[in-house]
């Protein structure tokens, strides 16, 4: 179906002209709407609010002899530039990449997730096949191919990890979707285009945070960002990384710190991002901690510890990152505080918050806003 639609929602106080389309999460320059964490979750007129996900996947021939890509290799194999996949650590095979119309809404979320970042084009030599039933079928028929399809369509042919520029692979697991780590993903949103004359229509779209909109949208094909708890593998693999790591001696510390705290907690997903935040990220910020307070409510987690974990990249080294991530942790208490302080208490829930700086990230951290730190906070239950 089309990718964007407009709606205009009325009541007898006015109407919005409200704009429902992908966007892109990632790349920099984007203005900031709001200054704090503060700013969006406390407003009643934001710019952009989130509604569902939209994931792709990279599905490779068997013999390609890879188990995961980066997003910079991607675009340089669907640009022509790589042709083995032998350059790229596979096996010594011609890659056969594979693509559906540059028109079809799986065409354009490739081009804005994949090859408009790394400033490419795709080749004219690339095969492209009108459905994705046939190019998921076509994967493990044709030697050394590649394609990337929609989540739904990765049956046959299991998706590989994918990373972004800090070599993190991720998998693209539902964890990894509704968290955000994963990198092959577009919010599908609400754009207000004029000021709304009531807080109805962002009232209605909040609703598409909670979990019974979630669930309807799941079952029309879209991914759901509801929170869900990661698995205890994928957690301890992460934790056991800092055991052997190469680090600092700023690093060392909040290492052990990070795999104190964390150990034996449970991962949930929503994660939000620091700082300053453009309309964007402002609305996936929104969503998230709609998530968080949702998934808090469940009576399981009365009298448990809600822990805010940060992490950050900083052009002040290691030590920056650490206090970058401190206080974009911190603030989010705030933000839960505010938003959520009366039900924290009534169910005797605590929070601590902590900053890892760039210690055992599970993804790229990066943002919309130039200038200043990015940083990111997870949220983990014990």
């Amino acid at each position: 179906g089309d990718e964007t639609a407009v709606l205009t929602p009325v009541d007898d106080l006015g109407s919005a002209d409200v704009a429902v389309l992908t966007v892109p999460l990632g790349g920099t320059g984007a203005q900031p709407v709001a200054a704090d964490p503060i700013a969006w979750a406390t407003d009643d007129a934001p710019s952009h609010q989130l509604m569902g996900l939209q994931s792709f996947s990279v599905i490779v021939a068997p013999n390609a002899g890879i188990n995961s890509i980066s997003m910079n290799d991607l675009a340089r194999i669907y640009a022509g530039e790589v042709k083995n996949w032998s350059e790229v650590g596979g096996a010594d095979l011609s890659i056969l990449p594979l693509q559906l119309p540059p028109t079809s809404p799986t065409g354009q979320a490739m081009q804005a997730l994949i090859m408009e970042p790394a400033g490419k084009q795709v080749a004219g030599s690339v095969l492209t096949m009108s459905d994705e039933a046939g190019v998921a079928a076509s994967i493990n028929q044709f030697p050394g191919s590649i394609s990337i399809v929609s989540a739904k369509s990765a049956i046959d042919a299991p998706p590989v990890s994918v990373s972004g520029a800090c070599d993190i692979a991720v998998a693209a697991t539902p964890f990894n979707i509704a968290s955000g780590d994963y990198p092959l993903v577009r919010p599908v949103m609400a754009r207000f285009n004029t000021a709304a004359g009531t807080t109805l229509p962002t009232a209605l779209f909040d609703f598409a945070a909670s979990p019974d909109a979630q669930n309807a949208l799941l079952a029309i094909g879209f991914d759901s960002f509801s929170a869900r708890t990661q698995g205890g593998a994928e957690q301890n693999a992460r934790l056991s990384q800092l055991l052997n790591a190469d680090l600092d001696d700023a690093q060392r510390a909040v290492a052990g710190q990070m795999f104190q705290v964390l150990f034996g907690a449970q991962r949930l997903s929503p994660t939000m991002t620091g700082g300053a935040a453009s309309g964007p990220e402002a609305a996936w910020n929104r969503a998230m901690l709609q998530s968080v307070v949702a998934a808090i409510s469940d009576p399981a987690n009365a009298g448990k510890e809600i822990v805010l974990a940060g992490f950050a990249d900083s052009a002040a080294g290691s030590e920056g990152a650490i206090a970058a991530s401190a206080s974009a942790a911190a603030e989010m208490g705030t933000v839960l505080t505010t938003v959520a302080g009366s039900f924290l208490a009534e169910n005797n829930i605590t929070l601590s918050s902590y900053g890892f700086g760039n210690v055992s990230p599970a993804t790229c951290i990066d943002g919309q806003v130039a200038g200043g730190d990015y940083t990111r906070v997870e949220v983990w239950v014990r």
